[in-house]
């Protein structure tokens, strides 16, 4: 069976970025690092911070113990940390964290079911009847998460300074799915399955996410309006993976790990 490891998901307030300088936070020790900062063309408010994150200058054959302990000190330093992963191009190598592809940072404007409905009502080909509901919650401690404690991939350490996991998103500007949704709507997505299944974010590419949950339906009504709020969310996984309902529902029936990719 799989450990698992609880977490508090709250700070205070957002963190202040490390410096590049190999040092410690709460502890734990951080390699050298670069500050991410956005190019101010890719947004719209002049007066917005252009630094958004802290990322290691390398990469990392096994960032596992390390994004374990930086998100165990969360509530502490206010930086919510995350896997990188970079568009494979070789032309533009980096990219988004090398080349400031961030739009200014925001708040969601909406809940995650205004955000659902709306965006099924323009996919009622599969949902000709509309959103059907949000899937009822799982999550067993309002306090804190008890995530399994899964084996990371190779990539960088983002830090982002946030008071939430769910909201690094929006913080940061992210625009991997910005042919579908900006990043406030993500976050507001995020915040719902953080309060619902005890899911974070904890890989984050040029345009894929990978998330942890704490618990998920298995069957029923519930894994069925879980499929549609995927949907919703990222239209691809279905559109551009298994073009079907119910199949996509097998897939992550009961599965802590949700992957997510725009196009």
């Amino acid at each position: 069976m799989t450990d698992r490891e609880r977490l508090a998901l709250r700070a205070e307030e957002p963190g202040r970025l490390p410096p590049g300088a190999p040092t410690e936070i709460a502890g734990v020790d951080l390699p050298l690092g670069v500050i991410v900062s956005a190019d101010p063309s890719f947004g719209d408010d002049p007066a917005a911070p252009t630094q958004r994150a802290w990322m290691s200058a390398g990469t990392l054959d096994d960032p596992t113990e390390l994004w374990w302990r930086l998100a165990r000190v969360f509530p502490e330093t206010g930086l919510w940390p995350l896997v990188t992963q970079e568009l494979d191009d070789p032309v533009t190598p980096g990219r988004p964290w090398s080349d400031g592809e961030f739009a200014d940072p925001s708040e969601p404007g909406r809940t995650a079911e205004e955000f659902f409905a709306e965006a099924l009502a323009g996919l009622e080909w599969r949902y000709p009847a509309g959103f059907p509901g949000l899937a009822d919650a799982l999550r067993s401690d309002p306090q804190g998460v008890r995530l399994p404690r899964l084996t990371l991939p190779a990539g960088g350490i983002l830090l982002v300074p946030t008071t939430r996991p769910a909201d690094a998103l929006s913080q940061l500007g992210w625009l991997g799915a910005i042919n579908h949704h900006g990043s406030a709507d993500l976050s507001a997505v995020l915040r719902s399955w953080e309060e619902r299944f005890g899911t974070v974010p904890v890989v984050l590419g040029f345009d894929t996410l990978a998330t942890l949950s704490e618990a998920v339906p298995t069957k029923g009504d519930d894994l069925d309006r879980l499929v549609a709020e995927h949907y919703a969310f990222c239209p691809d996984n279905i559109d551009q993976g298994t073009d079907d309902l119910v199949a996509y529902g097998e897939q992550i029936a009961g599965s802590p790990v949700w992957m997510f990719w725009w196009d």
